[in-house]
């Protein structure tokens, strides 16, 4: 069945596909720099990896809570206005806090409104993203959604990186206030940009006839109910979701909690090297997306997810050793820095090759009718481990050696890996 505003053509000529795209580039530009710019700002506001790792914790707990709730009202409302709506009062939020700052806040008050406006920020994250996901298949064909699907990858690594350098120089030069302007802009452009994405909100879509939507609590619950029944019932995507699961509850504070942390406290440098790390990353995902935008249709998607994953595993050694050796030795720091930047690049790729097969797989087998809310679900599932895991490794970076921490975080994950090549016949798929 053809759904209107799905172009079938060239990706640069589909009009509704390079208007998304153009806004979430220069969005995640702004995002990257704050994230990287705010990161430091906390650390150097309080020295406290434990404060750190609480106001991540905060935002990423009001991310997941919405989650289910988010994905219900990305089936019932029209994704293109959740799109530009939630990019704007991101805008307008950041807006303030960059206002507040040149008043003079005081630092504790400051601090106090980071946290409420990242609560706010992740509400509107909740719904967007969902939202992004469920409204590809309604503009791109399904042969073109893994190629769609690695672009808008690339975009997002592209920009990263981008945001990422500069974070850390504009941070350097100018500070904080810096950071809020241009991330409110990039918002506000985004926001923008995508007003002009023209897909009819219907409904009625492809895979069936929708319930029209009450407004009741009971309604609400059953189509969240529906979301998870629709996880479990699917053995695919029910064991992704767990072992996706445990890799972020393992991963997420190696890179937001622990490595910024190294650079800050153990290695004292300047923030862009933070930058060089975690750009590194993007760059990383940048080329795995170039290479998966050229691949065909796959096959036995689960062993390979399981292959990339174990490859992850080498650069995360790498990572454990080499701080060890520099905490023993005295290893000189710029070594130590081109190590991780190197690692984080291995890292990087094959969280491309793990990423985009998966999103193309829900994109694809799941009726687009139940895709918001079942995406929502798996987000919010997947991602519950990450806030449990920030406040853990904050409160770890802050009592245990960090050399400890980074062999643990290690052997877990290997542990990981093995059960899933020694249970390989569960992700036949």
């Amino acid at each position: 069945m053809d759904i209107q505003g799905r172009h079938e053509g060239s990706l640069i000529h589909n009009r509704n596909f390079v208007l998304l795209f153009l806004g979430r580039m220069v969005s995640r530009v702004g995002d990257s720099l704050y994230n990287i710019g705010i990161t430091w700002f906390i650390l150097d506001l309080t020295g406290a990896g434990t404060i750190m790792s609480l106001y991540l914790a905060t935002g990423m707990t009001t991310y997941i809570l919405m989650g289910p709730l988010a994905g219900v009202l990305v089936d019932r409302w029209n994704r293109v206005r959740i799109l530009f709506v939630t990019d704007l009062i991101r805008g307008v939020l950041i807006s303030l806090a960059g206002a507040l700052y040149f008043l003079g806040a005081d630092p504790s008050v400051f601090l106090v409104i980071l946290f409420l406006i990242t609560i706010a920020t992740n509400l509107c994250s909740a719904l967007f993203n969902p939202a992004a996901t469920a409204l590809m298949p309604n503009i791109v064909s399904s042969s073109q959604l893994t190629r769609a699907n690695s672009l808008q990858s690339m975009v997002d690594s592209g920009s990263a990186i981008t945001g990422l350098i500069l974070g850390g120089i504009i941070y350097t030069l100018i500070g904080i206030q810096g950071i809020f302007i241009i991330n409110a802009f990039s918002f506000l452009l985004s926001g923008l940009s995508e007003i002009f994405i023209r897909i009819p909100f219907k409904k009625k879509e492809d895979g069936g006839e929708r319930r029209e939507s009450g407004s009741s609590v009971m309604a609400i619950l059953i189509e969240l109910k529906e979301g998870f029944v629709y996880i479990r019932k699917e053995r695919w995507l029910f064991v992704i979701t767990v072992f996706a699961f445990l890799i972020n509850f393992f991963i997420n504070p190696m890179m937001t909690i622990y490595i910024p942390y190294i650079v800050n406290q153990v290695l004292q440098v300047e923030p862009v090297y933070l930058s060089y790390i975690q750009a590194s990353t993007g760059v990383g995902i940048l080329l795995g997306s170039l290479a998966m935008s050229r691949q065909t249709q796959q096959e036995r998607i689960g062993f390979k997810l399981l292959r990339s994953f174990s490859v992850m595993m080498i650069p995360l050694f790498s990572v454990a050793f080499v701080f060890n050796y520099f905490i023993l030795s005295q290893m000189d720091v710029l070594t130590v820095i081109l190590i991780f930047v190197g690692s984080f690049f291995v890292m990087g790729t094959m969280m491309a090759f793990v990423n985009i097969p998966i999103n193309v797989l829900m994109q694809k087998r799941v009726p687009n009718m139940l895709l918001g809310r079942v995406d929502a679900v798996f987000s919010t599932l997947l991602m519950t481990g990450i806030p449990i895991g920030m406040i853990m490794g904050g409160i770890l970076t802050d009592w245990l050696p960090m050399s400890w921490i980074l062999y643990a975080t290690t052997i877990a994950l290997s542990a990981i890996a093995l059960v899933g090549w020694l249970k390989r016949s569960a992700l036949d798929f």
